[in-house]
């Protein structure tokens, strides 16, 4: 065949179903979906790569929901084990932001507090 881009195998269906009694037109329409359906699935595949590079929980989920739509296709099966454990490493990460920050606020509270107590002793008019 000569088409390249799935426009051209979508074009190519419609003029093949236009004379789907003439010769091999039928076994031609159905390479041609088939290819469509490659393009597809491509398609869903690239752009659950591109969210799963990204950072991010909610994106790393929907990189799997999108390769669960393509079971088998390419190492789509690895990727959504390379997901889950992207995002067990993500959500450790943000319990350690959450801690940290717990920590920094506790130290400003604690700064804050003891400033108004010497405030409050020593009597410092501003």
């Amino acid at each position: 065949m000569l088409a390249d881009t799935e426009d051209d195998y979508k074009n190519a269906v419609v003029l093949l179903e236009s004379i789907l009694n003439y010769r091999d037109s039928a076994e031609l329409i159905k390479k041609c979906l088939i290819r469509l359906d490659e393009f597809e699935k491509d398609s869903i595949y690239e752009e659950a790569c591109s969210l799963m590079n990204s950072n991010g929980v909610y994106r790393c989920k929907k990189a799997i929901e999108l390769f669960q739509k393509i079971p088998n296709w390419k190492d789509s099966t690895e990727k959504i084990s390379i997901c889950n454990k992207r995002i067990a490493t993500l959500k450790k990460e943000e319990e350690k932001e959450e801690k940290r920050n717990t920590v920094i606020g506790v130290i400003i509270i604690g700064i804050i507090l003891l400033v108004t107590v010497f405030w409050v002793i020593y009597g410092f008019n501003y």
